[in-house]
Parts: C-alpha cells; structure tokens; sequence
C-alpha cells in the first residue's frame, strides 16, 4: 500500500451563489413639492464560497442583513429630501431673481446628494453581508474560509 506523505487532503469547495432585487429602494416616497425622488431598482447578488453547501438559512440571513442596510438608506434619504423640500418652500416664498437661484442651487444639490446616496447603499449592503458572514463562519465549520463575493447593481 502506498503513502503519499506530502499531500493535504483538499476540501471540496462549494460557490453557492444567491440574489434578491428591491424593485425601488425608496418604496414609500414622501410627497414633495420641489425635489424628486427617482426610482432606483437594486439588484443584489452574492456568493459564498465554503466546504461543503451552504445552508438556505444562512443565504437568507445574508439577503436579510443587506435588506436591512438598504431600508435604512432609504430612511435618511426620504428624511433629508424632506427637510430639503422644505428648506426650498422657503426659499420659494421670498420674491426675487436671488432667492430663485438659490432655490434652484438648492434642488440640484439635493438630487446630487439623493443619487451619490443611493450609490452608497450599494457598498454599505455588501458591507453589512460581508461582517455577517463572519459572525456565520464562527457558528458553522464548514464556513471557516467562507468568502463571499457581492455584486449589487443600481438601475
């Protein structure tokens, strides 16, 4: 019988790949005067890279954590393009060529803001799914060198 002193047993491993979509990360716009909120579809996906299959329950604890991050950036935006919204109607009241302009500043700035924050959803979702899947790899062996890869696409 024959030994093969050097070599290490490799594990088999397993790319589970897993996606969700929000079809608008701001789901329930606040009516507005001024300022617009547009629709944002998000597309999520990741994968998981473990020995062995990773379970279903893990998957949605994942989707969930990035979900979790996702309605909070909708939060602070509903919140501040609400309280930009009102700063304008401000502005909107006084007469003048000034006040306009500014008004008008106002409303670019705060749609600038509006996308720069939906983009930043994105890596604060891959963010909250990969510190997640750091705190499943100590429960469970087979995730010890899980990886996960996460993709997330604003449209």
């Amino acid at each position: 019988m024959k030994r093969n002193i050097g070599a290490k047993k490799m594990a088999k491993q397993t790319v589970t790949p897993h996606k969700f979509y929000v079809v608008d990360l701001i789901r329930s716009k606040p009516k507005l005067q001024y300022i617009e909120i547009p629709s944002y579809r998000v597309d999520v996906k990741f994968e998981v890279t473990a020995k062995g299959p990773v379970p279903s329950t893990t998957l949605k604890r994942l989707e969930a954590a990035g979900m979790k991050e996702l309605e909070r950036y909708e939060t602070v935006i509903s919140q501040e393009a609400v309280k930009l919204d009102k700063k304008v109607a401000e502005l909107m009241k006084t007469p003048g060529q000034k006040s306009q302009a500014e008004a008008e500043k106002m409303i670019q700035a705060t749609n600038q803001m509006i996308k720069n924050a939906l983009r930043s959803a994105e890596g604060a979702a891959q963010v909250a799914i990969e510190k997640l899947i750091k705190v499943e790899a100590n429960k469970d062996k087979l995730l010890k060198e899980a990886r996960v890869k996460t993709t997330l696409k604003v449209t």
